[in-house]
């Protein structure tokens, strides 16, 4: 049965073939015989979908959405010669490669993969959490012609040299821009069907692509500055989790960058170095996110809403809203009450 709680609800249209609970290894000798497919996950362990589409020749779209019931380690096989873009949206898990070396993947952020060939590759996920993700595999001779005319010297260094040089393992781990949020949103809540779908899906792929490129260039163009530590991004990490603490009163960049030992430049240089978007922007994001929770809530009047977000005076959260979005907060409570 489908679970009707899947964030990829929308996409989880009844006319494509589905398996059951198939290893996670499955998926590869599965897309030769099959454009669209999903597995439906339900065990002792996880429930839910992973589900991957064939948006065109060398293009893939994979998403997995499945609640772990317990801690659980499986074994999952890369496609090799894909670029792949990761798009962690919900819980993390710890990969191990055959050699034992061992990543992180964290939710809120997105990993550029290659491996030039396929690979077994070992999950580890805790008991409690939901897993999701949205992942965009692209052949990589195909996102170099297509994106890059052919031109090994346009690409991101790092990512050039890794293909290239066929290195394997993760290329870099990005914390998600707001342009790549709003994406993957507008993704997941799409009504389209048929011909409308696959266009829009093929577009929104491209998109991904290209935004995860611009992120790995704005990142090689800060790393000519000061490279962050590991120390610099353990700051960052607590800087962030201070402002989305309690959305209502954020810290001030007075009080973070004191709290730090750090200047107000310093502090805001680095930020925007790590995060790819200035403080300022970073809480307006998560403040218009929030938003979209709260006016599910029909017992929720604007104006406490704006209060609970930290605004004083409604106007400014609709405002603020409506440049976000493009239309107010009761237009937009008004379109999700009808979907």
């Amino acid at each position: 049965m489908q679970n009707s709680n899947s964030v990829f609800a929308r996409l989880l249209s009844d006319d494509i073939v589905e398996f059951e609970n198939l290893g996670y290894t499955e998926a590869a000798s599965l897309l030769s015989r099959y454009p669209r497919f999903r597995i439906h996950h339900d065990d002792d362990d996880e429930l839910g979908y992973e589900q991957y589409i064939r948006i065109s020749d060398g293009v893939l779209l994979r998403l997995v959405d499945v609640d772990i019931l317990r801690d659980n380690r499986v074994s999952v096989c890369t496609l090799g010669g894909y670029v792949s873009c990761i798009f962690h949206l919900g819980g993390g898990s710890q990969i191990t490669e055959e050699d034992g070396s061992e990543y992180q993947t964290v939710e809120g952020t997105c990993s550029i993969t290659y491996y030039p060939e396929d690979r077994a590759l070992e999950d580890f996920c805790r008991g409690g959490v939901k897993y999701v993700l949205v992942e965009v595999l692209i052949r990589w001779e195909r996102l170099l012609e297509d994106f890059f005319n052919g031109d090994p010297a346009t690409m991101p260094h790092l990512l050039r040299s890794t293909c290239m040089a066929e290195d394997i393992g993760t290329v870099l781990a990005l914390p998600l821009s707001a342009e790549l949020h709003q994406c993957l949103k507008t993704l997941t809540s799409t009504d389209f069907s048929g011909a409308l779908r696959e266009r829009f899906l093929e577009a929104k792929c491209a998109e991904l692509v290209c935004l995860t490129m611009g992120l790995l260039q704005r990142r090689e163009r800060g790393s000519s500055r000061r490279p962050l530590q590991e120390r610099d991004m353990e700051q960052l990490d607590k800087v962030r989790s201070a402002l989305v603490g309690d959305l209502s009163v954020p810290p001030s960049l007075d009080e973070l960058a004191s709290n730090l030992g750090m200047t107000r430049g310093t502090l805001s240089e680095r930020f925007k170095q790590y995060y790819g978007l200035s403080i300022r922007e970073y809480l307006l994001r998560e403040r218009m996110e929030e938003a979209k929770s709260l006016l599910a809530r029909e017992d929720l009047h604007i104006n406490q809403v704006a209060w609970q977000l930290g605004y004083e005076h409604a106007c400014n959260f609709v405002t603020a809203f409506r440049r976000q979005f493009g239309l107010t907060p009761n237009a937009y409570r008004k379109l999700e009450l009808k979907s």
